[in-house]
């Protein structure tokens, strides 16, 4: 795998119907990862032949250090790595600047609405305004931008809106459809989710389907449809995925929506390639050789993997 996502708090100023309790971390304990370990394990990223960084949560924005992480990615930049932002886009005015340009290649803000109402049902905020705000001041600073829109029953009829959106602040759009956990227990996913038809995605766009990967060498099957401005990418947790033999004999949540697809870091300081099982990984601030822990999460991620 070539994707590492680092998962660096677990708190967030919203509370989306569809997350986990702490987000990306889903089932690791609460909290941070701390400056120290973030710099020791980005250092070492080689040892897993990492093209990809991204930087996720909760909402990263919140994580106490977060001024000091950016000072830390320039360097990855410079040894080849993509870096990519994950964020709510709340508190992104704050970091539009030099210092965020220097830090990242990407930012991925999550935006499932363009309603007020819809907004808040959803994020439990009334933040709509702030985050398209934030957006077009981002843009302006030529950040390379994607909004990533959860489809629901609740927002599928704004797909043309969100779409035309998309295409007049000329950025690009990630449609994803709700994915099933074990914390679901108001049955919200249960009874919101839609199939991402790409027939009508592509009648709307009036551009043709092209199949994709990924930033990761494996992870889900995916679909662009493009105009030449902007990109529409359609992920489908339906479609096919990598697990290995982990995965197919050993774990009960098997067959889940993400299959593997990342190397995972959580709070405090725990690198897996499963979000799902605590038991899978190492807890590597408890650990004395770094390196040798990365080498063997490496090993027992893609051995004996398949697609399915």
């Amino acid at each position: 795998m070539d994707l590492f996502t680092a998962v660096i708090n677990t708190k967030c100023n919203q509370r989306c119907s569809y997350c986990p309790p702490m987000g990306e971390s889903y089932i690791d304990a609460m909290g941070e990862i701390s400056i120290a370990n973030l710099e020791d394990v980005f250092s070492n990223l080689h040892y897993l032949n990492i093209k990809h960084l991204r930087i996720s949560g909760g909402e990263p924005l919140l994580h106490r250090d977060f001024d000091n992480i950016l000072k830390i990615l320039p360097d990855l930049r410079q040894r080849g790595m993509t870096v990519h932002l994950n964020t709510n886009g709340v508190y992104l005015d704050k970091y539009l600047n030099e210092k965020l340009l220097d830090s990242i290649d990407y930012l991925r803000i999550s935006l499932d609405t363009l309603d007020e109402n819809k907004y808040h049902k959803i994020t439990g905020t009334n933040k709509l305004d702030v985050v398209i705000k934030n957006i077009r001041k981002a843009k302006k600073l030529n950040i390379n931008i994607t909004i990533i829109m959860v489809l629901m029953k609740l927002n599928f009829s704004e797909l043309p809106d969100m779409i035309k959106f998309a295409r007049t602040e000329k950025i690009n759009l990630k449609l994803s459809d709700l994915e099933e956990h074990e914390f679901d227990s108001k049955n919200f996913i249960k009874e919101q989710r839609v199939e991402i038809p790409t027939s009508v995605i592509e009648n709307i766009t009036n551009s043709e389907c092209k199949y994709i990967k990924g930033p990761s060498k494996y992870g889900i099957d995916m679909f662009d449809f493009t105009n030449g401005e902007n990109i529409v990418r359609v992920k489908s947790t339906k479609n096919p995925k990598f697990y290995n033999n982990t995965c197919i004999n050993e774990c009960p949540a098997y067959p889940c929506p993400e299959g593997i697809y990342s190397y995972l870091l959580t709070p405090p300081c725990h690198i897996s390639w499963c979000k799902r099982r605590k038991d899978i990984g190492i807890n590597i601030h408890k650990k004395k050789k770094l390196t040798e822990c990365l080498i063997k999460i490496k090993k027992t991620s893609i051995e004996n993997i398949h697609k399915k």
